[in-house]
């Protein structure tokens, strides 16, 4: 079934997606002048360890789901958070019209992932969402070290959008949703918010995840997993949900 959809009235008014904004210019800016090659620092900001603090596990025993609405809510309710999701970088601004229907669908392919708005769980969780758009044309056509490297140095992320990996909206994400091609699920790309500052690997840094999934499935599965590549899937597939051959101990 195609993820698309038309945003309602109400949903146009109450968007669960920040304005796309250039706040924190300079940090950006300071950013777009690194070379990514040797970006390691000993005690990187948001490093896994803070991440792995900042978002616990979600599960209670290995009876527990590891993603889907339960889940999410399992860790909302623990963490007793106002806001939680994702900060999202945008890195092509050559075609502004397809940004901008980007944005339109993103909203109610959202929407979409987490159910009808009529169930009380949905309703609850709607109102708890934050997705932070980052807008600056200095992270033009940068590279996932580069996006890694900027989430690392912001200091005032909320709590419930410090997760292991942010997310980037790049020509390809864009034209996913907003383009005509229904083969694959409208996806955004994560990326491992420590790549560059710690050991490579070779597991995959960089995974295409469906939009219908970041909320209810993906979140929660990056709070449940100990490292990324536990959940990464295989080749250059979209993510959808945490793999059946994943190590869930």
């Amino acid at each position: 079934m195609d993820d698309r959809g038309a945003l309602s009235d109400e949903e146009a008014r109450n968007p669960i997606v920040s304005e796309p904004t250039q706040i924190k210019a300079h940090a950006l800016h300071s950013v777009a002048e690194f070379d990514p090659v040797g970006l390691a620092c000993d005690d990187p900001p948001n490093s896994r360890a803070e991440t792995d603090r900042a978002v616990t596990d979600g599960h209670d025993g290995h009876n527990s789901p590891l993603t889907g609405l339960e889940a999410l809510k399992n860790i909302l309710d623990r963490e007793g958070w106002d806001k939680f999701g994702f900060v999202l970088f945008r890195t092509y601004y050559t075609d502004e019209s397809l940004w901008e229907r980007f944005v339109e669908q993103y909203n109610a392919t959202l929407r979409a992932g987490l159910g009808s708005p009529s169930q009380a769980d949905t309703s609850e969780i709607l109102e708890k969402v934050h997705m932070e758009i980052v807008s600056d044309d200095c992270m033009a056509n940068k590279i996932p070290a580069h996006i890694a490297l900027a989430y690392r140095i912001f200091s005032d992320i909320e709590p419930g959008l410090k997760t292991k990996m942010c997310l980037i909206v790049d020509k390809e994400s864009m034209e996913s949703i907003a383009g005509t091609d229904s083969q694959s699920p409208p996806f955004v790309k994560a990326v491992d918010v420590v790549l560059g500052a710690d050991a490579e690997s070779a597991f995959p840094r960089v995974i295409k995840v469906a939009i219908s999934s970041l909320l209810a499935r993906f979140y929660p599965a990056l709070a449940n997993c100990d490292t990324v590549w536990e959940i990464a899937p295989s080749d250059d597939e979209v993510w959808i949900d945490w793999p059946d051959d994943a190590v869930r101990e």
